[in-house]
């Protein structure tokens, strides 16, 4: 198996640029019904005090992302999948759901940028 992807599958760290997928791939396979729900941390996030970003976040979920969840067809199993990325600061959060037919589809995509760790973990938790 070729290195790139037995480090995704594997979650060996990499050693080259991270990029397995083209930009041409990711876009065929685009979902254009999925919904993107992005939180970005305001200027100057980073240096707030633990307790008000961690504030701050659970409103913005509980606010934002909680009403939309609430939307998700309760007759289909749901799972998502988290991926962090800590040296940007930002993670992606996607919802799949699975039809009777087994059929999979993404309803929504959560993307938080600009986000410490800490905080990008309290929507894991969701």
């Amino acid at each position: 198996m070729a290195t790139m992807p037995r480090e995704e599958l594997d979650v060996i760290p990499a050693q080259g640029s991270g990029r397995w997928l083209t930009m041409g791939q990711l876009e065929k396979l685009q979902n254009k019904d999925s919904k993107v729900i992005r939180f970005i941390a305001p200027k100057g996030f980073e240096l707030w005090t633990e307790d008000a970003r961690n504030t701050h976040v659970d409103k913005w979920l509980e606010e934002v992302a909680d009403p939309v969840l609430l939307t998700l067809d309760k007759t289909h199993p749901h799972y998502y999948g988290l991926d962090f990325a800590r040296k940007r600061d930002a993670s992606s959060m996607w919802w799949q759901a699975e039809r009777l037919n087994m059929s999979r589809y993404c309803p929504y995509v959560l993307e938080m940028e600009k986000t410490p760790y800490n905080q990008q973990n309290a929507s894991a938790s969701m």
